[in-house]
């Protein structure tokens, strides 16, 4: 029997707003976990369709705890999750995302036992706002020059951070808007390289802020993420802007090119 008092293997902080149908599926998805040494963190932004008064209804669970307030957006929910959060891992898993499994908080527990990672992450499969897979994704194996161009990214409802390395890597910025929280992913692999983990952990609802944006925002904010990490290419700031302005461009043409002639076969 584990010591009254100790921390937990993992904290999962969840974060919602006016979602309660994705927070019910989220929450399902953590109370189906086999592997039951976690404490569950929901921070909720004060919302106003009912789910404060769904979630209090939850309060009798000694592994949840719940806060529910105004805040200032979803990075600065994260953090106050971030700074609640006992687990030696810390995961941060959105309302509408949930865990691909009943078996995924043992496989990243198992993985982190064999390999001693200091962070990690996995495959996600995308969902609707039903909770319907509608697609995969899987940045496997890393690539450190793909993810620093962002020309992959790393699915952040699958990443597993020790709390060692989330207490050196200090808040989410939220100032950088709807890419903190690769950002923040950028700052870690400046650290260590991740692990890999080749399952499917979590799945990811389709739809949220980080698709929000046009091609050119995205690539701009790339470049001031490689800025303010030290990460510029070719240590220019120009060459950097010249980059992404390229890439941008790629991809509204790209996109042009979909619309007139349809799906290009690969």
């Amino acid at each position: 029997m584990a010591d009254i008092g100790a921390p937990p293997r993992f904290s999962v902080v969840t974060i919602a707003y006016n979602d309660l149908a994705g927070l019910r599926r989220t929450i399902a998805s953590v109370d189906a976990q086999q592997f039951t040494s976690y404490e569950h963190l929901v921070v909720d932004g004060a919302s106003t369709d009912g789910t404060v008064e769904w979630l209090r209804g939850l309060a009798e669970n000694p592994a949840r705890t719940i806060v529910s307030e105004p805040d200032d957006g979803i990075y600065d929910a994260m953090n106050k999750g971030l700074r609640s959060a006992r687990g030696e891992i810390v995961i941060i898993m959105n309302s509408g995302d949930t865990f691909s499994s009943p078996q995924s908080l043992g496989t990243i527990d198992a993985s982190q036992v064999e390999h001693g990672w200091e962070w990690a992450y996995g495959a996600i499969r995308m969902t609707d706002t039903t909770g319907r897979p509608i697609g995969a994704y899987s940045f496997d194996p890393f690539k450190a020059h793909l993810f620093t161009l962002g020309l992959a990214w790393i699915p952040h409802a699958s990443v597993a951070v020790t709390r060692e390395l989330a207490l050196k890597l200090g808040p989410y910025r939220a100032d950088l808007g709807t890419v903190a929280d690769q950002e923040y992913l950028m700052r870690a692999a400046a650290i260590v390289p991740p692990h890999v983990i080749t399952w499917f952990l979590a799945d990811y609802e389709m739809g949220g802020v980080s698709q929000s944006g046009s091609a050119r925002q995205r690539e701009l904010a790339w470049h001031r993420m490689r800025a303010e990490t030290g990460q510029l290419w070719r240590n220019s700031r120009l060459a950097d802007r010249a980059v992404a302005e390229t890439l941008a461009l790629g991809q509204v043409l790209r996109s042009v090119a979909k619309r007139v002639h349809g799906p290009v076969a690969s």
